[in-house]
C-alpha cells in the first residue's frame, strides 16, 4: 500500500492514457465546432471558458468532454470552488477517464492545471 499521496499520485498518472499527438481537439458537434472555431482547443494550453451566467458554458463543455472522452482522450476537470456534481458527468460510453481535481484552495487551481499538463496525461485540462 502506498502511504505518500505524491507517489500514490504519480502512479495514477503514469497508468493514465496518454493524450494522442494531436494539435488540436474538435467537440464532433457542429454547432460547438462553429463556436470553437477552425483550430479548435490547442492540447497543451490553458483556454480559459468565459461567459455570462446561464448562458450555457457548462453544457457545452459537457458535451466537449463526452466527445472527447468517447474517442479515449483522457480529461482532467479542476473543480477550485468545488461545486461540480461528478454524477452528472457520468458517461458510460467514455473510453477514457474523467478526473476531477478539487484544490484545498480556488487559488491553487492554476498550480493544478500546470502540474496536470506537465504529466501529458490528458488531452484536456
Amino acid at each position: 500500500m502506498i502511504s505518500n499521496p505524491s507517489q500514490q499520485l504519480a502512479r495514477l498518472l503514469r497508468e493514465t492514457r496518454p493524450a494522442p499527438i494531436e494539435v488540436s481537439l474538435r467537440a464532433q458537434l457542429a454547432g460547438l465546432d462553429r463556436v470553437l472555431g477552425t483550430h479548435g482547443l490547442a492540447v497543451g494550453q490553458i483556454t480559459e471558458w468565459v461567459g455570462d451566467g446561464s448562458s450555457g458554458k457548462t453544457g457545452a463543455l459537457r458535451a466537449l468532454v463526452s466527445s472527447v472522452r468517447r474517442r479515449g482522450i483522457a480529461v482532467a476537470w479542476i473543480d477550485g470552488r468545488q461545486e461540480m456534481v461528478a454524477a452528472d458527468w457520468l458517461d458510460p460510453g467514455a473510453a477514457a477517464p474523467l478526473w476531477v481535481v478539487r484544490p484545498p484552495h480556488e487559488a491553487e487551481a492554476s498550480f493544478c492545471a500546470e502540474v496536470l499538463l506537465r504529466a501529458r496525461a490528458f488531452g484536456v485540462v
